[in-house]
């Protein structure tokens, strides 16, 4: 992010980051996406979205 013009336009001066776990590709990443909600009750770990500042609206 931002990936393309309109992303470079809107969001000017912001930036985001995707950290994998040592060893796992965006390929996989990707293939293994949203396979949590096939089973809710198995727990995966842990996720964080982490923003600062006073944000009065958000882009997504």
């Amino acid at each position: 992010m931002p990936l393309d013009f309109y992303d470079r336009l809107l969001l000017s001066g912001f930036h985001g980051e995707v950290w994998l776990r040592p060893g796992i590709d965006a390929d996989t990443a990707r293939r293994r996406a949203g396979l949590a909600q096939l089973d809710p009750t198995a727990t995966g770990g842990v996720g964080a979205v982490l923003g600062a500042g006073n944000i009065t609206s958000n882009a997504s």
